[in-house]
Formats: C-alpha cells, structure tokens, sequence
C-alpha cells in the first residue's frame, strides 16, 4: 500500500502542473494504485513465485509499486516527460529506466531473461504524432520475445479501439509467438 507521505508527495506533483493531462494521475493516488493492484491481481501475479517484471510505457509507475509489493522483482520504463513521471517512481521506490519506445530500435535497456514485460493503456505513436502501425508492433514484439525467460508473456492492454491493424499484426509475428486475445488483454507467448 501508498504511505502517507507517498500519497501527499505524488498529489503535490499537480501543483504547476494543472493543465498538463497527466496531472490526472496526482488527484489521489490510492485508486490508481488499487486499480493496478486489481490487475495484477487479475494477471495472477498475486500468488505465485517471484518474477522480474518490466512495464514498458509504466506512467506514474502505479502497476511497477503494485507488483513490487507484491514480491516481484520489477522495472518500469517510460519518457521523462512530463518531468512528474520520473519523479513519482522516485517517491514510490520504482526502478525507474528513462527512455523512448521507437519503433525500429531495440528497446533501450540492457535486459535479458525476464519473465513478463507488460505494456497498459499504450497506443504507440511517432514524434510526429501518428500512430505506430502493425510492422512497428511486431518488431517491438520480437525485441520482447527474445528477451522474455522461456515461458515468459508479454502481457498488452491496450487503449480501445486498437490503433493498429491487430490481424496484419498477427500474421507478422506468427513465425516467432503465439497470440491470445480476450475482451481486455492480449497475451504473447514465444514459440
């Protein structure tokens, strides 16, 4: 759980702040956290042995705490912008990796034999701001793929409606992983 000063520490992050949209994530942190505990939860991650973790695009790093907590060795990535970001895995304790997702690039950290990288509420965009498209994903799934443990996942819960073409997708990755959808998440599991 948030201690109090962790709590009153992420809700003055706001201040100055106000009109950026992820000040959203400083109004009382509690169902933020709670809400990523629920996933973690709903992932199984609750009750079982120690994995390493790494959330890609973590935010606020809200999931990061919520699996710390629960054991897990874990590591969240995300731009440093708005500079509230970096600051508030700093107040919760997160390993915290500054770096951009591109989209013919490795992934910028040195990471092998992880058990689940997770990626939440991430639609994927250029600097120029259109989105990325199903080649971008399937390289970056690759990347993931062969820095995953055998058995790992890489667990994706997108913004609705997918902003890529999730079926030419699929086909781009079928040679190297197994793709399960459901209503809420899509889990990708190397062959």
């Amino acid at each position: 759980m948030l201690s109090d000063n962790e709590i009153a520490a992420i809700e003055a992050l706001k201040v100055g702040n106000e009109d950026n949209p992820m000040a959203k994530f400083c109004v009382d942190p509690r169902p933020w956290y709670l809400l990523a505990r629920a996933i973690a939860v709903d992932l199984g991650l609750a009750r079982c042995k120690a994995l390493r973790i790494v959330d890609l695009g973590c935010g606020f790093g809200y999931f990061v705490r919520a699996c710390s907590d629960m054991g897990h060795d874990t590591m969240g990535l995300d731009l440093p912008d708005p500079p509230m970001i970096e600051r508030a895995n700093e107040i919760l304790g997160n390993r915290f990796i500054s770096g951009r997702l591109r989209s013919i690039f490795k992934i910028p950290i040195d990471i092998q034999n992880v058990d689940i990288f997770t990626m939440f509420g991430v639609n994927l965009r250029h600097r120029d701001g259109s989105y990325w498209k199903a080649q971008q994903y399937s390289y970056l799934t690759s990347d993931v793929c062969d820095r995953l443990k055998p058995g790992g996942r890489f667990i994706i819960r997108p913004n609705l409606p997918y902003k890529w073409d999730i079926t030419e997708w699929k086909k781009r990755i079928a040679d190297f992983a197994k793709v399960d959808i459901t209503t809420k998440t899509i889990t990708v599991r190397p062959k």
